[in-house]
C-alpha cells in the first residue's frame, strides 16, 4: 500500500482508483463493510482501490472532546488500513482551510477535480463540508449530477443489534465492556506504545511489568485485564504472549499519572524502547489500594491465575 500523508487541496494523487472515505476511527465492521465494497468494485472495475481519511481527527480539530477518545490513533489506523488490501491511502490534513470548504466545493475540487475517481463508496453516516453539512444524501445527488457511480453502505448491527459504530465502541470501552467492543470491531481492541522506564517497583514484587503511555487513546477503566502482549520486531512481525495488565495510577504506592502496566508471564528481556501492541482481552477487576505490599501481591498472584485461565480457552 502506497501511503500519502499530509494531503491538501492542490496535492497530486493517484487518479482513476474507486474511492472510499471515512475517518474510519477504529475500523470497525461497519468501516470494513465499506472498504470491502470498494475493493471489490475496484476489482470489477479493474481499478485501484484508494482509502481517503483525515488527520487529526475533526472531532480533535474542532475540541469537541476535551479528553482522548481516539480507538485507532494515527499509526493503529495506517496498519489497520493496510490490512484491507488497499492500494493507496490518503491522509488529507484536517485543518482550517480543509474545513472551511463546502459540502460542494469539497466533491468538486478534491473528488473530482483531483482524484477523477471511477467509484466512490462511502458509509450513510459520512459527513463532510463546512460545518459538516454534506451528507451521503447530498453526496448522491452530487455524484448523481456528474455522472459519477456511488455506492451508499447503509448502517450494519451484529447478532445483538448493536450498531457497527465508533460512538459504541467508545462507549463500550468506557464501560470496560470488552466483549461488546470486540464484537462491534471484530476483534480484539489493541493499545500499541514504547515501553517506557519506571519506578521498577513491579520487579521488586516479582512481578515486572512493561510500562507504555497510552496518552493518545480513549481512556478506559482504571484496573486490571487480561490480554496478550506483542512484541513488534524489525521485519513487522509480532511475537504474541500471554499477559497481565494494569491500568492506573498505582495508588498502593501513591502513584498520579496513569500508565499501562503489562506483566508478561514467563518472560525475562530488557525490552524498553521497544514497540509492544497490547490486545486487551477481559477486563478482571477495578484498580484497588491495598494496605500492604504483601495483600498487593495475594491479589496479582489471584488475578495472573484467573488471567492464565481466561487466555487459556480464548
Amino acid at each position: 500500500m502506497k501511503t500519502f500523508e499530509h494531503c491538501h487541496i492542490n496535492s497530486v494523487l493517484p487518479q482513476g482508483s474507486v474511492i472510499a472515505i471515512g475517518n474510519f476511527d477504529g475500523l470497525h465492521l461497519g468501516h470494513q463493510l465499506v472498504i470491502k465494497q470498494a475493493l471489490e468494485t475496484a476489482k470489477t472495475l479493474n481499478k485501484e482501490l484508494t482509502v481517503i481519511t483525515f488527520e487529526p481527527h475533526p472531532k480533535q480539530f474542532f475540541k469537541w472532546f476535551e479528553e482522548p477518545f481516539r480507538i485507532t490513533p494515527y499509526n493503529d489506523k495506517i496498519r489497520l488500513i493496510s490490512e484491507q488490501e488497499a492500494d493507496n491511502l490518503l491522509i488529507y490534513d484536517f485543518n482550517k482551510e480543509l474545513s472551511s470548504i463546502s459540502a460542494e466545493e469539497f466533491v468538486s475540487q478534491i473528488l473530482i477535480s483531483k482524484l477523477n475517481p471511477a467509484h466512490i463508496v462511502v458509509g450513510d453516516d459520512f459527513r463532510f463540508g463546512q460545518k459538516a453539512l454534506g451528507d451521503s444524501k447530498l453526496l448522491h445527488k452530487i455524484c448523481e449530477e456528474a455522472s459519477l457511480p456511488i455506492t451508499i453502505i447503509e448502517k450494519h448491527k451484529n447478532s445483538l443489534g448493536i450498531p457497527f459504530s465508533s460512538t459504541e465502541v467508545r462507549a463500550s470501552i468506557h464501560a470496560g465492556d470488552l466483549e461488546k467492543c470486540h464484537s462491534i470491531l471484530g476483534r480484539n481492541w489493541e493499545i500499541e506504545g514504547i515501553v517506557e522506564h519506571g519506578f521498577t517497583r513491579g520487579r521488586t514484587i516479582g512481578f515486572p511489568t512493561a510500562n507504555i503511555n497510552i496518552d493518545n487513546y480513549i481512556v478506559p477503566p482504571k484496573g486490571v485485564y487480561a490480554v496478550r502482549a506483542g512484541l513488534i520486531q524489525n521485519n513487522g512481525t509480532v511475537e504474541w504472549h500471554d499477559a497481565i495488565a494494569n491500568f492506573g495510577s498505582r495508588p498502593t504506592f501513591d502513584g498520579e499519572h496513569p500508565i499501562l502496566e503489562v506483566h508478561i508471564f514467563d518472560f525475562n528481556r530488557d525490552i524498553y524502547g521497544e514497540k509492544l501492541r497490547v490486545e486487551l482481552i477481559e477486563f478482571l477487576r477495578i484498580e484497588t489500594k491495598f494496605a500492604n505490599v504483601d495483600e498487593l501481591k495475594e491479589q496479582i498472584n489471584f488475578d495472573v491465575a484467573r488471567a492464565k485461565a481466561i487466555l487459556s480457552t480464548d
